[in-house]
């Protein structure tokens, strides 16, 4: 049994599964269609991060990139520390320890 290969697959289907999620969660929750005082409608995005509801069309880079971060990031993040622990658990191998004793 290949354990990384298979952490691997598992951590493939749970980020899919993410994206699928966040993407419905910004859908269904984040986007509104308002309007403004003078009755003009627009689609607004609520971002949480200081500004309440922005107009879709007035987001800069820094927008998108905080919901992509947040998309994507989380994602990999787990992906880092599953390497990381594989990684060091692989140095506790009996293969390994095997070869370091003296005997």
């Amino acid at each position: 049994m290949n354990l990384r290969r298979g952490l691997f697959r598992v951590w493939l289907v749970v980020s899919v599964i993410w994206l699928a999620w966040w993407g419905t969660y910004l859908w269904n929750s984040r986007l509104e269609a308002t309007e403004d005082k003078t009755g003009r409608q627009f689609v607004a995005f609520h971002t949480d991060f200081g500004v309440p509801w922005r107009e879709v069309r007035d987001f800069g880079f820094v927008d998108y990139l905080s919901v992509l971060a947040i998309g994507f990031g989380i994602p990999l993040l787990v992906l880092a520390v599953g390497c990381g622990l594989t990684w060091a658990a692989a140095g506790f191998s009996a293969r390994q320890i095997r070869r370091l004793s003296p005997t």
